[in-house]
């Protein structure tokens, strides 16, 4: 299993397995959830029915509520404090920190938004999960990478793409 052991600086430790500690970049880290599953592939490790049912019930309990009453209380339970968001605005890519997102939610918004679960691919602790949120004038896709450590899964980037509504 991978976990998340701290973070010093700009470098994390991550575990992998019994003794094998990794120091990389943050950045790096967040890589190698979907390089991870692509390496590994799904022949290896089958996705466990309550796995996904772990991570449907943690998205619908704590992001999706979190996010349509703009309760940080709840998204603290599944945003990793490292979490980041991206995405790509005039033909170059943004990042946000989770303190930024949290500044943007307003429960008077949220109250009209609907979310729904479009995939999820699971890879040992690791996951992608790709939503679709109903707001306004687009539907937000957003691909989801989660990790699963200390026993529960975490996610731990969004990438987010807006779609104008009649196009998609």
């Amino acid at each position: 299993t991978v976990s998340i052991h701290r973070r010093i600086g700009t470098r994390t430790l991550l575990g992998l397995g019994k003794d094998r500690i990794v120091k990389v970049p943050f950045r790096f880290a967040l890589l190698l959830v979907p390089v991870t599953a692509l390496l590994l592939g799904g022949a290896r490790y089958r996705p466990v029915p309550q796995e996904e049912a772990s991570i449907r019930q943690a998205l619908n309990e704590y992001l999706f509520q979190g996010l349509k009453t703009a309760d940080t209380g709840l998204l603290d339970q599944i945003v990793h404090p490292d979490w980041r968001l991206y995405n790509v605005r005039d033909g170059h890519l943004v990042e946000y920190a989770r303190s930024d997102f949290y500044s943007w939610l307003s429960d008077e918004e949220g109250a009209e938004t609907s979310f729904e679960i479009l995939s999820i691919d699971i890879t040992g602790p690791v996951a992608s999960v790709k939503t679709r949120e109903d707001s306004g004038d687009y539907f937000w896709i957003d691909y989801l990478h989660l990790a699963k450590a200390d026993g529960r899964w975490w996610i731990m980037g969004k990438i987010a793409h807006p779609v104008p509504k009649g196009r998609g």
